[in-house]
């Protein structure tokens, strides 16, 4: 066992030998099915009751993750390394644990950058890699 409890997210990735498993402790790890052993961790990530949802981009480079410390942090998906944490779009109390921002990842959008949008009370916020 690798020490993850409580899974509450599953991950497939396309090419269907890795799985990423989130649980409410935080942790977040890359099985590979094959060998049947956990790979990669990503650390700092942070929760505990939260369902928030991982996201991929499409060429499978960067693993980015709402926490509910509303800070999005963004790993790369093939080491694990935190390449940048995100502060909340907005400074604003009002937000609180329970409005966790939603995000989605993407190497092209509308023809331009890749990056990831942060969507939280309403408004949409963009951010490149």
């Amino acid at each position: 066992s690798s020490g993850i409890n409580a899974e509450y997210g599953v991950l497939v990735l396309p090419r269907e030998e890795r799985v990423l498993c989130s649980a409410f402790n935080g942790q977040v790890v890359q099985w590979d099915m094959r060998s049947r052993r956990h790979v990669i961790t990503y650390p700092g990530h942070v929760n505990d009751y939260a369902r928030v949802k991982m996201r991929v981009d499409e060429g499978e480079s960067v693993l980015v993750i709402p926490g509910k410390d509303l800070q999005t942090r963004i790993w790369a998906l093939d080491t694990g390394k935190l390449l940048n944490c995100v502060p909340p779009p907005i400074e604003d109390s009002t937000i609180g644990h329970h409005n966790i921002p939603a995000c989605e990842v993407g190497l092209n959008w509308a023809g331009l950058y890749p990056g990831f949008a942060i969507a939280a009370t309403g408004l949409l916020y963009w951010h490149s890699f």
